[in-house]
């Protein structure tokens, strides 16, 4: 092998290196509770995109009650608020993948003092009421220390 595919071979490891080390950064979460007198609560949560503003996310629900498919997602998108350090965010759209996932665009913001659309762009559903939910809000929830 000469130098040049040394080189070339090299370049490729350490770009496929990163994308890999950035893909695990990504937030993922599942569940898998068996009910005693009730439906198995069994769901994934999955950040498949990130972005400055927002992320996308995927969220397999197989069996569980809408309340508590709700409040996971809800979790989901809390952790990554705090992992981004963002203090507010919104669920900008939602739609069915091919698989029958749920899939959700949800914005991040150090504000709730913005217009949705000039601040993350017209792709979003404006259909439904977009409202920001506070990071603090949920802190009692799930930032147990």
């Amino acid at each position: 092998m000469n130098k040049p595919q040394q080189i070339s071979l090299g370049l490729l490891f350490v770009i496929y290196t990163l994308s890999l080390l950035a893909e695990t950064n990504l937030y993922r979460d599942s569940v898998n509770i068996k009910a005693s007198d009730g439906k198995d609560l069994i769901m994934t949560f999955e950040e498949i995109e990130r972005y400055e503003k927002y992320s996308i996310i995927k969220v397999k629900h197989i069996s569980g009650a809408s309340v508590a498919l709700i409040m996971f997602v809800v979790k989901g998108d809390y952790k990554i608020a705090k992992i981004r350090g963002a203090k507010y965010f919104i669920n900008l759209k939602e739609w069915k993948d091919n698989d029958g996932s749920w899939m959700y665009k949800i914005g991040y913001s150090s504000t709730d003092n913005i217009d949705p659309i000039t601040y993350f762009g017209k792709d979003i559903d404006t259909s439904k009421e977009l409202k920001f939910m506070s990071v603090k809000d949920y802190d009692m929830l799930w930032d147990v220390k």
